[in-house]
């Protein structure tokens, strides 16, 4: 969301502070707490040895590894142990028949108010007079 479209402060006139501010907004939390420890944590390692970071921390040795490579493959950048987004690539879509969510819709369009509890009995003849075997 950009800077000027909830916020009204006495710069919002001044030629290029929208930018720059939102470019400080990017750029503010860029590096996180995890990875600034993450980073510790090699550069100890790669000081001390495997039996000390292991007697230090408590983090198992194919991470270390893992982050040692990607600080290497990125040229030291620390930035690139920052934590991913851990959400699925290809959510789980509803499966539900057609008909059954048309009746829902038009169910909700009648009776408004009407919570689950009133919905699934009703839903329930219907199902049995489409004779649909629909598993709810």
């Amino acid at each position: 969301m950009e800077f000027f479209n909830h916020i009204h402060c006495k710069y919002t006139g001044v030629r290029g502070f929208v930018t720059l501010y939102n470019y400080h907004l990017k750029y503010q939390y860029m590096i996180q707490d995890k990875t600034k420890k993450k980073a510790a944590i090699v550069s100890f390692f790669e000081r001390f040895g495997l039996a000390a970071k292991i007697a230090a921390f408590n983090y198992s040795k194919s991470s270390i590894y893992s982050w040692r490579k990607t600080l290497r493959e990125s040229g030291g950048n620390i930035e690139n142990l920052n934590e991913c987004s851990k959400a699925p690539h290809h959510p789980r879509q509803t499966k539900i028949d057609s008909r059954v969510k048309q009746f829902i819709q038009e169910y909700r369009c009648e009776h408004p108010k009407a919570r689950k509890e009133k919905v699934k009995p009703d839903l329930d003849l219907f199902c049995q007079k489409e004779r649909d075997k629909v598993y709810l």
